[in-house]
């Protein structure tokens, strides 16, 4: 179902010490065009996580929020958020940061029954303008330029409008402060930690249902290869991940599907059953949270191959076998062989 834009605005928001300036609105069939095309990035994009307004504060950002879905409302409020980023980055900049150069978009529109406010930055493109020929700026069609990004859930209660769950979205490998606590002045639903623990969790548990019962091999191979990730502070972007783990895996065993594992993969964010918690698709492991731990691989009921920590590239390193017609496993360990060499 396509969503109905009630009301918005573009701000121009100046990289040097001039003031956010609202452009005319023209509305228009381009326009309605450009603004659908543009949520529909937002079903696209998986860097998204998840914030709140604390209950108990009233900031500014969540007042000018709420009355955005009213008509007397909106321009001012508009207005207020605009001169309130372009300080924002101007404040984050006296520092070390350069904040990329983007417009702000403010929308209000429904999309089956629910209503949203979206403010987004935009990314402006240079083009050659064909009519007039001269050197223009705008906003192109063919390619995301969203920079940032919050959606809110907006609804009533007793004619008044409020924010619910809030969802941001950013560009960059990580989500900028400035951005959702600065700006929006929003507090995290979950943290690093909690997103770590999570997360960890879930693609034990898919590994665990889905690639143990059909390979053990395999199992070994990616739970290794899953517990080497999570046992550093990486940036955590979970399509990235996928890609990283399952991307060019190549399963040892026929019976493992890759195609499906995959399909699973994507979607735990969302639909881990794994402590029945969802995470985020973006934040930064926190290897702590993890307590990362290999099963032992039993090799006879009096020898168990224990890893103390994964291994890197666990394929080259540990190898099934079979020496004089009898199975067994084969480890490359120059250290191990000097133990048990006779010479």
């Amino acid at each position: 179902m396509a969503s109905i834009v009630k009301q918005f605005s573009f701000h121009h928001i100046p990289c040097d010490d001039g003031e956010p300036v609202r452009e005319p609105n023209k509305d228009s069939a381009a326009v309605g065009e450009y603004l659908n095309e543009l949520l529909g990035f937002l079903n696209e994009e998986t860097t998204v996580r998840k914030f709140i307004f604390e209950a108990d504060r009233e900031p500014e950002a969540k007042a000018k929020l709420c009355a955005l879905p009213t008509s007397a409302g909106f321009d001012g409020s508009a207005d207020v958020l605009a001169k309130r980023l372009y300080q924002k980055q101007k404040e984050v900049e006296s520092g070390t940061i350069k904040v990329q150069t983007g417009d702000l978009l403010t929308l209000f529109f429904e999309t089956d029954g629910k209503s949203f406010v979206l403010l987004a930055k935009l990314e402006q493109v240079n083009f050659l303008n064909r009519v007039t020929w001269k050197k223009d700026s705008g906003f192109p069609f063919e390619k995301n330029r969203l920079l940032k990004t919050c959606l809110c859930e907006m609804s009533q209660d007793d004619g008044v409008w409020v924010v619910g769950e809030v969802s941001v979205y950013d560009s960059s490998s990580q989500f900028r402060r400035f951005w959702w606590k600065d700006f929006l002045e929003l507090t995290e639903l979950t943290d690093d930690a909690k997103n770590s623990h999570r997360a960890y969790a879930a693609w034990k548990k898919l590994l665990e249902d889905n690639v143990r019962p059909k390979s053990k091999l395999d199992y070994h191979i990616l739970r290794n290869a899953v517990g080497y990730f999570f046992r550093s502070p990486n940036p955590y972007v979970h399509k990235d991940v996928v890609k990283q783990i399952l991307g060019a895996y190549q399963p040892e065993s026929t019976d493992v599907d890759k195609a499906a594992l995959i399909a699973k993969a994507e979607k735990l964010p969302q639909h881990s059953k794994a402590l029945d918690k969802r995470f985020d698709e973006q934040f930064d492991i926190d290897p702590k949270a993890c307590n990362v731990r290999l099963r032992p691989i039993r090799l006879t009921p009096e020898i168990d191959l224990v890893l103390k920590a994964p291994v890197e590239h666990l394929k080259d390193v540990l190898k099934p076998a079979i020496h004089g017609g009898k199975k067994g496993v084969f480890v490359v360990s120059p250290e191990g062989y000097q133990e048990v060499s006779a010479s």
